[in-house]
């Protein structure tokens, strides 16, 4: 690319001090509407008591290993039935 004249790129105008003061300040109100409203939420969640025991929804687990019918390779796999 030797003698062709390529115009230089212009320099890019920095922000203004106004410009950033306003950019940080909207930043700021984001921040604390955000939070302000995340703890109204948290406020207004209701938590349950452990004191009151177990609730009424229960399950029963059970594990029951089987020899196949036929000689199985390994692979790392694992498989689970889900019996009702």
């Amino acid at each position: 690319m030797d003698g062709i004249n390529t115009p230089a790129a212009a320099p890019k105008a920095d922000l203004s001090k106004t410009t950033l003061v306003v950019l940080v300040l909207l930043t700021l109100v984001i921040s604390v509407v955000g939070t302000w409203s995340v703890l109204n939420e948290v406020n207004g969640l209701q938590l349950q008591s452990r004191s009151q025991g177990p609730s009424q929804a229960s399950a029963q687990v059970g594990l029951t290993i089987a020899q196949p019918a036929e000689p199985v390779v390994t692979t790392g796999k694992v498989t689970f039935n889900i019996v009702q």
